[in-house]
């Protein structure tokens, strides 16, 4: 831009700013300055570099894991991945530490655990797991035993058993009731059969499309209680054969375009102190 120029107008002086920027002189100004142009883009990548070539590569895999539908409206998510199985806290900071522990792995062999919520509406049902680790052969004992961990919580261990123990509850009094139906239709059947029964008032048809219905509903509930196993994997994570981090191509053409940025910005800088400095000398004389 160009400096302010004098004008005499009337015996005084008058100052105005061109708003016109000179692009010419601008190119100057980098063409003068070209290293600091060059060099610091340069020196952002070479860290760039050094930093990709230092990271440990991750391998991120996820998997999906069925809620027990005497739970699913007991689990909770926070922004930070955090699940909550009321009243625990699963996957904080303090739990993947803890959890490292468990699996007797290494604080080295683990990036992050994110747990949530699925977003297909056909898996609302279901948990996703998100794991990052420094190696992928460990991924798939990994998710078992996470499935693990999240059944020897004390508050689903309980919630199944409670649920288990009300299922053969009613296991046992849908039985007691087959048995009592059964031994009824056999002294009714017995009695027709003698003529003790002349006249019963329904018919002993009704009986056994009773006795069916007893023996289908004893059916479901045995077919539930043997279904209730707790957390489940429902899609397996398969292991990756690249690494998701570091993006490689990202940082580098981020730092290609930052170092360029902040070259440009130091030369007009550069040239901006040097001007000034300039001048300041100049009034002094």
């Amino acid at each position: 831009m160009e400096e302010k120029k004098p004008v005499k107008k009337d015996q005084e002086i008058v100052y105005y700013q061109e708003d016109e920027i000179d692009l010419y002189e601008l190119w100057l100004i980098l063409k003068k300055r070209w290293k600091v142009v060059v060099s610091t883009p340069l020196i952002f990548v070479i860290t760039a570099v050094v930093y990709i070539f230092i990271a440990k590569p991750v391998y991120t895999s996820s998997f999906f894991v069925k809620i027990p539908k005497n739970i699913s409206g007991y689990i909770k998510y926070n922004e930070k991945g955090v699940l909550r199985i009321s009243p625990v806290y699963l996957f904080s900071q303090e739990e993947t530490i803890s959890l490292i522990k468990r699996f007797n792995y290494k604080s080295k062999d683990f990036s992050f655990i994110i747990a949530s919520e699925s977003k297909e509406k056909e898996n609302k049902e279901t948990i996703k797991i998100e794991i990052g680790v420094y190696k992928p052969s460990i991924i798939p004992d990994i998710s078992k035993s996470l499935i693990s961990y999240l059944n020897s919580n004390p508050y689903v261990k309980r919630k199944i058993e409670t649920e288990r123990a009300k299922l053969q509850i009613f296991i046992k009094e849908s039985k007691d009731k087959l048995h009592e139906m059964e031994k009824t239709k056999e002294l009714i059947y017995k009695d027709l059969k003698n003529g003790k029964i002349q006249n019963l008032g329904f018919n002993p048809l009704d009986l056994d499309t009773k006795i069916l219905n007893i023996k289908k509903e004893i059916a479901e509930l045995e077919i539930r209680l043997k279904n209730l196993k707790g957390f489940e994997i429902s899609v397996y994570p398969a292991i990756p054969e690249k690494p998701s981090k570091p993006k490689k191509k990202l940082i580098l053409a981020v730092s290609v375009v930052s170092g360029l940025f902040l070259g440009v910005f130091l030369a007009f800088f550069f040239e901006w102190i040097e001007n000034a400095s300039r001048r300041h000398k100049e009034k002094q004389l």
